[in-house]
Order: C-alpha cells, then sequence, then structure tokens
C-alpha cells in the first residue's frame, strides 16, 4: 500500500495535479474493489473496538447475515442473536478467550433474519497498545454454506457408494505398479479377504489369495493389462473349510499425464450368491434336461403375432431334429405333424377356450417312425387382453397309448381266441340297435356247441382249449372276414349278419355251420364229436335294445336244442310264448305235489281180440291253474332239468 501511495505521488507531482483529489479517486477505487471482491468471496470483515464495545461490520456481513444496519445494533451480544443455539456456547466461549488477546479460526452455523441457516467461517487476530493490552480484533467472516453442502454431498455421495459397493459386493481399487502397492476399497478387501496392511505388499499378495488353478490366468491378464489390455476374469478365492468364493477381477491401465501407464484401477465383485445360484440352476436345467428326456416330455411356446415356434432340447428330440435344422415357425412345425392329424391344430387359437387345454395328435419323425403326442396348452394374452402366445408341454405318449390300446383290446377280446368277447359284443349290439338303419336286414346268430363239457372233464382243460381254438378257426374261415364274429361264453359263439338276406339265406348259413360239426375234430391222437344247434334272430322295428335283440336269438336257441342236435331255429313270437310257459312251469314245478295239482289218470290195456281189460296204465297229469292239463311229456323233460 505504501508503494502504491508513492507511486500515487510521483505520478500527480509530474502532471501538476491535486495530490488529495488523486488520493481520494483511488481510495474509492480501492474501497470498490474490496467491496465488490468481498460479495463475491462471499466475505465480510469486521473491526471490535474492545474499550468502546463497538462492531464496525463491512457491508459484506449484513448480507451475510441477511439484516440491515437498523436490524443489528453492532454489541457482541446482539451478534449472539444470530449464532445457532447449538453453536452459541462454543462462540461464546472463544469470543472470550479472544478478550484476553488469543486469535481464534471457527466454523459454526448462524440463523439469519430471513430464518435462513448457514454455515460460515470466522477467522480473527488481536490487536494490542504499547502496554500489550488488547484493544481491538479484527476479523472475516466467510459464508461457506455452498462449501458445506458440497462436501456434505460427497460425504453422503462416499457413503452411498460405500454402501453401494457393500449391497453390491463390488470393491474398487488402484495398484501402483511404480511402488507396487495396492490400495483398495474397504468393500475390495473385504471381497479379497485383505487388510490395508497387506494390501500395500503388493499385487503379487492379492495373487497369493487366488485359487492355484486361477493364478496364471490372473497373472497374465495383470501383466497384459500393464501394456495396454483390459481383462475382465472371474476367478476363485479358497475360503475355510472346503468352501470357495467366485469373484470377478476388472481391470482397465492407468495412464499418468504423459500418457504412460503406471498401473491398473479396476473392480473385484463377490459373485458367489450368483455362482452358486447358476450352478444350482444349471443343476435344475440339467434335471429337467434329463426328466424331459426320461418322460419323454418337452416344453413348447408358440409367438402368435410372428408365428415363431421355440422348443425346449426335449422338443427337438422328440421330432428326431438338430434345433439348426428345424424351421422354427408354425408351418414348420406343422410338417411333422401326422397329415390325418394336421386339422386338429388348425385354428388352435380359437379352440383353446378352457384354461388348459389338452391335445393328442401323431407326429412323423425324420427317420419315418410315427408317434404319439400329448400336448398340453394354455393361452397367454397382452396387457390389451388380446392371445399373444401359446405356451405349454408335449409329451411322447406313443407306448402309453399302445398300452391303452393293448388293455383295450384285452378288455374287448378273448384270450384264447382272440375273437371279441362278451363286453364287445354288447358294445356292437348297442350300437347296431342305436342306428335305424343299422338294424335294417340285420340279423343276430347263436350257436351252443355241444360237448365240450365231456371233452375237458375226461381229457383235460389242455385238449378242451386246442378244441375251442379249432372250432374258432373254421368259424372265422366259414363266415369271412365281413361277419363280426365273438365267443361270448365258454361254449357259445355269437355272429351278427348285416346287409339284407332272405330267410333261404339265412337257412343255408346256419345249415353250413351245423355241417362244420359233421365231421369230427382232430387233436393230437383223438377224433371229438361236437354238434351245434343255433338260434337266429331277424332284427325287427320291435327290437329297441341289445338286450331285447339277445334274449329272442337265445330263445330260438334253447328251443334248437329241445329239438335235438345240429338243429337251427329262428325266433318267432309263439317261442316267446312257449318259453314263457316253460318258465312258469319250471317255476310252479316245486309247488305241484303240496298244491294237490298233480293228478294220475289210469288207461286201460285191452286184448283187442276179445276186448278183454288186461291191466290198468297210470298216467300222471298236471292240473295247472293258469295253462290247464299239462301232459308228461311236457312237464317230465323240464323236471328232469330241475
Amino acid at each position: 500500500m505504501i508503494t502504491k501511495l508513492s507511486n500515487i505521488l510521483d505520478k500527480v507531482k509530474s502532471n501538476g495535479q491535486d495530490p488529495l483529489e488523486e488520493l481520494q479517486k483511488e481510495y474509492n477505487q480501492l474501497k470498490e474493489n474490496i467491496t465488490y471482491g468481498q460479495k463475491i468471496a462471499k466475505v465480510g470483515s469486521w473491526t471490535y473496538d474492545l474499550q468502546a464495545d463497538e462492531i464496525f461490520s463491512t457491508s459484506e456481513v449484513y448480507e451475510i447475515l441477511e439484516c440491515t444496519p437498523e436490524e443489528y445494533d453492532g454489541s457482541v451480544e446482539g451478534y449472539y442473536s444470530f449464532v445457532h443455539p447449538e453453536d452459541r456456547e462454543k462462540v461464546r466461549r472463544v469470543t472470550n478467550e479472544s478478550f484476553q488477546g488469543k486469535e481464534y479460526d471457527l466454523e459454526y452455523r448462524i440463523i439469519t433474519r430471513k430464518s435462513t441457516e448457514k454455515y460460515v467461517h470466522e477467522k480473527a487476530i488481536v490487536l494490542f497498545d504499547e502496554n500489550n493490552q488488547p484493544i481491538k480484533m479484527i476479523g472475516v467472516l466467510h459464508d461457506i454454506t455452498e462449501q458445506k453442502i458440497v462436501e456434505k454431498n460427497l460425504r453422503e455421495l462416499g457413503d452411498y457408494l460405500k454402501e453401494a459397493q457393500r449391497v453390491a459386493g463390488v470393491g474398487s481399487f488402484k495398484y501402483d505398479a511404480l511402488k507396487d502397492e495396492l490400495y483398495a476399497s474397504p468393500e475390495a478387501l473385504k471381497v479379497a479377504g485383505m487388510d490395508p496392511i497387506t494390501s500395500k505388499e503388493g499385487i503379487n499378495k492379492f495373487l497369493s489369495r487366488i485359487h492355484p488353478e486361477d493364478q496364471p490366468r490372473l497373472g497374465k491378464a495383470i501383466q497384459d493389462c500393464l501394456v495396454g489390455s483390459c481383462y475382465n476374469l472371474k476367478v476363485r478365492i479358497p475360503q475355510e473349510v472346503g468352501k470357495t468364493k467366485y469373484i470377478v477381477n476388472k481391470g482397465d491401465p492407468l495412464f499418468n499425464e504423459e500418457g504412460k501407464i503406471i498401473g491398473i484401477i479396476g473392480t473385484i465383485q463377490d459373485i458367489t450368491k450368483f455362482e452358486l445360484l447358476q450352478k444350482d440352476l444349471q443343476k435344475e436345467h440339467e434335471r429337467l434336461i434329463n426328466t424331459e428326456r426320461i418322460a419323454r416330455m418337452a416344453n413348447w411356446e408358440i409367438d402368435l403375432s410372428r408365428k415363431r415356434v421355440y422348443l425346449s432340447e426335449g422338443g427337438y428330440r422328440l421330432l428326431g431334429v438338430k434345433p439348426k435344422t428345424l424351421n422354427n415357425t408354425y408351418e414348420g412345425l406343422l410338417k411333422y405333424v401326422h397329415p390325418e392329424d394336421r386339422h386338429l391344430l388348425e385354428d388352435i387359437t380359437e379352440k383353446i377356450t378352457q384354461q388348459v387345454y389338452k391335445l393328442e395328435f401323431r407326429i412323423i419323425r425324420t427317420d419315418g417312425s410315427v408317434r404319439t403326442v400329448q400336448a398340453l396348452t394354455e393361452k397367454i394374452f397382452d396387457q390389451a387382453g388380446n392371445p399373444s402366445s401359446l405356451r405349454g408341454s408335449l409329451q411322447d405318449i406313443t407306448d402309453r397309448v399302445k398300452m391303452a390300446n393293448y388293455l383295450e383290446y384285452m378288455a374287448n377280446h378273448d384270450e384264447l381266441t382272440g375273437l371279441p368277447n362278451s363286453r364287445y359284443f354288447r358294445k356292437k349290439l348297442e350300437l347296431l340297435c342305436q342306428s335305424h338303419e343299422s338294424k335294417k336286414g340285420c340279423a343276430l346268430m347263436m350257436v351252443d356247441i355241444e360237448g365240450f363239457k365231456y371233452i375237458n372233464y375226461s381229457l383235460g382243460y389242455e385238449i378242451g382249449e386246442k378244441i375251442v381254438l379249432k372250432v374258432a378257426r373254421k368259424l372265422k374261415t366259414f363266415l369271412g372276414k365281413e361277419v363280426f364274429l365273438s365267443r361270448y361264453s365258454d361254449y357259445n359263439f355269437a355272429f351278427i349278419l348285416q346287409g339284407r338276406k332272405t330267410r333261404q339265406e339265412y337257412e343255408k348259413l346256419a345249415q353250413g355251420i351245423i355241417d362244420l360239426f359233421r365231421t369230427p375234430f382232430h387233436v393230437k391222437d383223438y377224433d371229438l364229436d361236437l354238434s351245434a344247434n343255433i338260434g337266429i334272430c331277424i332284427c325287427s322295428e320291435e327290437i329297441e335294445d341289445q338286450d331285447s335283440f339277445k334274449k329272442q336269438a337265445k330263445v330260438a336257441l334253447l328251443r334248437a336244442k329241445k329239438e335235438g342236435k345240429n338243429t337251427y331255429k329262428f325266433y318267432s313270437a309263439d317261442l316267446d310264448i312257449q318259453h314263457y310257459k316253460e318258465v312258469i312251469l319250471r317255476n310252479d314245478l316245486h309247488r305241484v305235489v303240496e298244491s294237490g295239482q298233480l293228478r294220475v289218470h289210469y288207461q286201460p290195456i285191452v286184448r283187442l281180440k276179445t276186448g278183454e281189460i288186461l291191466a290198468v296204465e297210470a298216467l300222471a297229469r298236471w292240473e295247472h291253474p293258469e295253462w290247464g292239463m299239462v301232459y308228461l311229456d311236457e312237464f317230465i323233460p323240464l323236471a328232469e332239468e330241475t
């Protein structure tokens, strides 16, 4: 300042100007510079006259306090009213010490007249008189609120960064290659299992923590990074009790101002949970693949908008193709569907109305084999409620279908002869009776074979079964493939004739069957005689169900058996009456004696030449209350049966 005044005086003398005027100008300029400088720096200055107990402040002090000179009386106690209550005692103590000549440098908070909380930095020095007594204090008040906010934000950001690294298991590090020192964040040290002291021992200390099998890879990656390459490696760190920690170590070259590589900067992340989860998922995936393979199952999805088909590994195995060879379009998939079943997959979106849609169809594999597939499919909707895809499972059920067909066959066929059994016979008759057209020109013949019981009892069931097979073959050969032939019980066969035939044609056919039994059946060393009786029922409109159809044929068969071996009989209504009569008589025979219905009629035996009665023949007669007089030839056969 003295130099500046001297320069001004020299300039004034040389120009002949008024020194006071120039000094005033220079003073005003300096005052302006100080005022605006303090304003820009948010720094105010003050002087405290200890003897007068008055404080003289620059305008920037009032700016910081957000008040006018009139609102602040300039006293120390008046200033304390601006200090934050939590910091007031600290400021009062430091101020009191300064009265004794001690300088201070202090940060604290104030609350302005506009209730704004600010951070300020105040620094003060003490001036002494010739007796070394403090007479004045001069200080500056610096508004550091913005700086404090920035520091706070940086501190919070640092805390957030540390927390984020902790949560993510990611730490950062810097390797100084010149000093061979490793600087790591707390999380990086935790991940690596190191402490700040051991980390300063260099990169080799870090490498020693790595699994021996991974050390060469990471060591080479670090060396390459120090010559300009980046690296990103997954390595292992052995833990206690045979456990392993998995980490990802990333590193980039670190350059100095001259562009030379001086080290590595990077991150280290603990991915153990992720890696173990990946291993578990891989195991589950392998289990799923094995399950699909064992169960012959697959997953599929059809993108309806793009008409694309997505298959799991089991899906390609099901079709017998490799993933890259399949045209993953809906049309491409249809090529593998059996031509007779493709209609089942057409308009499948409209067909799926329930939550899960089950569909069975056949596919033709690339090797030409035909397999049956069951698809369980559900419809997936987009946010607008429109169907977006179909998703579900595929399963090869060929063996199941074969087994079901086999079981169905066994349930409907005679095990010995392979002919339809009684169950199949009833179903066939039921279907026939349900169709008005099918009943026209239809007839049922029931054949009873006599002689089987004798053969089974005398020669054994093995011979008996061979005879049954011979009879079945003869009947099949004679009737041909067009006729439905059934073995509906041990010694009974039945066949259904469809197509209009005359009565004479039925008689010729029945006689032809009877003629089959006129020749003995040869089995091993035996020539065995069998006989056959046939009951014939021609279907009529009166027949409503299979039971009535079968019943009428049986009535005709029973009548044929009564008339002797190797006979046939057509059903007629009078046979029904006769059959009904026999049923009633057979039932009433049990009470014929106790009810007194049995009568004895005597018939004399007379000599014709002389008319002499030689003897009397006693004849039994049954006087039935409903059927009247029943003769011996009617009820004796019934009595013998019961």
